[in-house]
């Protein structure tokens, strides 16, 4: 991946994603989110101009309403 994004043939395959069945996005090893299936954004109510590019954490924050649900650690612990 460039400074600028991915390359041409990575792109498309990103791209090709977005039509997958179900539900899914690519992260990068440094968590920034890369792609998102058209069933993830379905799924998430997200939008992809809103969730492509951003850190992942950045995307889906923790939920002030629900501390104890420590929906973020239990994330990153999974990954």
């Amino acid at each position: 991946m460039s400074a600028t994004g991915p390359s041409a043939p990575l792109a498309q395959q990103l791209r090709a994603l977005e039509t997958v069945p179900d539900s899914y996005i690519v992260v990068s090893p440094e968590l920034v989110i890369l792609a998102a299936s058209n069933a993830y954004l379905a799924d998430t109510l997200k939008q992809r101009d809103k969730l492509v590019g951003r850190y992942l954490f950045d995307a889906f924050p923790g939920n002030p309403d629900a501390p104890y649900a420590n929906a973020v650690r239990n994330w990153r612990n999974s990954l």
